[in-house]
């Protein structure tokens, strides 16, 4: 086993998180105290065997030494990061190189303002354009921006920013007619940047959700800003004579919390499918990652949780509850799980 585990050479470690699984065996044998000519019980021998058979696998992981594609734009920044990690099993450590290249195109759908726009541009860029201004563009690495329309009558091509466009608006659309008069161009500035965390908070990973030494779950601000750091709201709680008080920051909270309580339910409420007493749907099983549906949450709050056990209903044969244990809990093991009825989760990742 020492000779077949030190008989490959990776110096710069790619093959690590394979090689892990046989110095585990490996560091388990010599836990034990056998001798070298000592026999290797029946479990570490099928454990051994299973690993020895995916090694020739290798041969087949090629990763590119190239760290800027061919169609790569003009680089305006570059950063090297680190990561490191250990546990009771191992530690491992890794780097990347991020780099950031210029905008080269806009999507958008095919809407008369984005049309328009783009035209006009057009028109505006032909009447300055000469070999100085192109020559200027040039040294401060500037590209021509293409601007791509989705077909007409086509939204749902963009389904994805049009479905979160329309929820956004519709919230937003009824809280200026009722709170726009309030807010002057600083206010409004700052309540789009809270409806912007609010809406980039939502997570769209689950994996790993009920270990504690996992990572939190990814979310598009962390792709943003490449921060993973929850932006929680300002202690406090803001009610609605905040919106006259001379503070005008609390002006801004309070009509961000109602940002928050209203777009969470039309969110949350596409995320849950309705058929009752029309299709039979599954029934929520153990393993199960849910969301948690819960009008207490702060504001960016996103409770996830791993069902432990269900309740079921025995005229019925139907689950009308479950216990759920919430990843993101600092408590102990049996103060993490929570009962919580089958109309307050959502479906995530089935375990099956």
């Amino acid at each position: 086993m020492l000779s077949t585990i030190s008989s490959v050479y990776d110096p710069l470690g790619l093959s690590s998180p394979f090689f892990l699984k046989g110095n585990k065996l490996l560091q388990s044998l010599c836990n034990s105290k056998l001798d070298w000519d000592d026999p290797v019980d029946d479990e570490h021998c099928v454990a051994w065997q299973r690993w020895r058979s995916q090694l020739p696998s290798l041969e087949n992981v090629k990763i590119s030494r190239c760290f800027k594609p061919n169609d790569f734009g003009h680089l305006t920044r570059a950063s090297l990061h680190y990561f490191s990690d250990a546990s009771q099993s191992g530690y491992g450590e890794y780097s990347y190189v991020r780099l950031v290249d210029n905008i080269r195109q806009l999507r958008s759908n095919n809407g008369t303002n984005f049309v328009g726009a783009e035209r006009e541009l057009n028109e505006v860029w032909k009447n300055i354009s000469s070999k100085a201004v192109n020559e200027f563009l040039g040294r401060q690495g500037a590209d021509h921006i293409q601007w791509k329309h989705n077909p007409p009558t086509a939204s749902h091509v963009g389904g994805v920013w049009e479905r979160q466009i329309r929820s956004v608006r519709a919230v937003l659309s009824s809280l200026l007619r009722q709170r726009g008069h309030l807010l002057d161009d600083e206010l409004f500035r700052t309540l789009m940047t809270e409806v912007e965390a609010v809406v980039n908070g939502r997570p769209l990973t689950v994996d790993n959700l009920s270990d504690p030494l996992s990572p939190c779950p990814l979310t598009p601000s962390q792709l943003l800003t490449m921060k993973s750091k929850v932006v929680l709201p300002p202690a406090g709680v803001f009610e609605k004579p905040d919106l006259y008080c001379r503070q005008r920051w609390k002006r801004v909270q309070h009509i961000a919390d109602e940002f928050w309580n209203r777009w969470k339910k039309e969110y949350l409420a596409s995320l849950q499918f309705r058929h009752k007493n029309v299709v039979v749907t599954r029934n929520f099983k153990v393993g199960d990652i849910v969301l948690v549906k819960d009008e207490n949450s702060v504001r960016n709050s996103w409770p996830m949780a791993k069902i432990v056990s269900v309740r079921m209903d025995d005229k019925q044969k139907c689950v009308h509850s479950v216990f759920v244990r919430f990843g993101t809990c600092n408590l102990s093991e049996d103060r993490c799980v929570r009962e919580r009825p089958v109309n307050k989760l959502i479906l995530l990742l089935a375990a099956d």
